[in-house]
């Protein structure tokens, strides 16, 4: 982050079928900043699959425009090969009203390890009148969602459990 950016809150909240990883930060005059990376590194606190991941948005000036462009990625980097499914939402607002005036969301199911969500914004700016905002502070939050954790290795034990229990069966007779 840059030196005119604050995080303003990061957590984790477990979920039946899953967690979500919520970060909150402002930037001040993201117009002008050439080039803004924002990275975090994160494992799910999951006492069933218990999973890695590396967050990566960058904030660019486009070239001979006056925009703002956003690449932003989501990758798994640990090593269990059991699928989730990973959805991810980005939402800008100005600091002083508080509704979006940019909101994306992703999503991808069947993520294993080494695959990633990967998208590009080509403008985030919205209208002109609206782009005074980027000479004052935006919020930016960031909401990930990691989901069927519990379901694949539930399901995944219980079919084991039956496989044993019908060599156990077989071995009886």
């Amino acid at each position: 982050m840059a030196a005119s950016d604050k995080m303003l809150e990061n957590n984790e909240k477990d979920l039946n079928d899953g967690h979500v990883v919520h970060y909150s930060y402002y930037v001040r005059n993201l117009n002008t900043i050439q080039r803004l990376p924002y990275k975090r590194r994160f494992t799910t606190k999951c006492q069933v699959l218990s999973t890695s991941w590396r967050f990566k948005m960058l904030f660019q000036q486009v070239p001979g425009a006056d925009t703002v462009s956003c690449s932003i990625t989501l990758r798994r980097t640990d090593g269990v090969k059991i699928p989730v499914m990973a959805s991810m939402s980005v939402s800008l607002s100005r600091a002083t009203h508080g509704s979006p005036f940019f909101s994306e969301e992703f999503e991808k199911n069947g993520i294993l390890p080494g695959e990633e969500i990967q998208e590009s914004i080509a403008e985030v700016i919205p209208t002109e009148h609206m782009r005074t905002t980027f000479y004052k502070k935006i919020d930016i939050a960031v909401i990930i969602i990691i989901r069927n954790c519990h379901s694949m290795i539930k399901t995944d034990l219980e079919r084991n459990l039956r496989a044993q229990k019908k060599r156990m069966m077989i071995s009886n007779i």
